[in-house]
């Protein structure tokens, strides 16, 4: 196989790099992260409470903030979303998506990820929000379905395909898995998005 060209090498190693960065604290499989003594809720129900500065307290592990509204959206971290991999399997036949999840449905999210375009196309509406910077690397395998978003923008951007593109987006988050085959494509879709702030990852 021949060596990729000067700018896909430098492109894949800024991906690893940041990906490198991000793995210190953001797990593959939220389930690690449970402290001894705090499970999964009982038959699957969700737990919501306040906390003292008004953010909610979802499972007794998750943080949120904001009221999921346009003005105010939800800020979701990638762990959240990383849980739906604790019940969600389609290729060994589970289906199921935790409750939290479902309570997010429809409500406005911000998030923060790595941008790239699913097509070839300089500008697009059309884009993948990766917790990765590896995933939203041009070469290699697929992200796993549960550590993707579907980006559908209100208006196109343009993009440099060789650029690594760090980005806050908006949007309302809607749970849509797509399988074909058996195999999961995708959860999770932001409608209606725009991107808000570029950098700070």
């Amino acid at each position: 196989m021949p060596a990729p060209s000067p700018v896909v090498a430098g492109f894949i190693a800024k991906a690893r790099e940041a990906n490198a960065a991000l793995a210190a604290t953001l797990p593959t499989n939220s389930a690690a992260l449970r402290p001894d003594g705090i499970a999964a809720p009982p038959g699957g129900e969700m737990q919501l409470s306040r906390m003292t500065d008004g953010a909610w307290l979802v499972d007794q592990l998750y943080v949120v903030r904001g009221q999921g509204t346009t003005n105010e959206p939800f800020l979701v971290t990638w762990d959240l979303l990383l849980s739906a991999a604790e019940t969600y399997a389609p290729s060994a036949g589970s289906w199921e998506l935790p409750k939290r999840l479902h309570w997010l449905d429809g409500k406005q999210l911000q998030l923060k990820g790595f941008l790239t375009s699913p097509t070839r196309a300089a500008k697009s509406d059309h884009l993948l929000l990766t917790w990765s910077a590896l995933d939203a690397c041009c070469l290699g395998p697929p992200p796993n379905p549960c550590q993707a978003v579907e980006v559908k923008l209100d208006s196109p951007i343009t993009l440099d395909r060789h650029v690594l593109i760090g980005v806050t987006v908006e949007g309302t988050f809607k749970l849509a898995p797509r399988v074909v085959g058996g195999l999961g494509l995708s959860v999770f879709r932001l409608d209606n998005a725009r991107v808000v702030a570029v950098g700070g990852r």
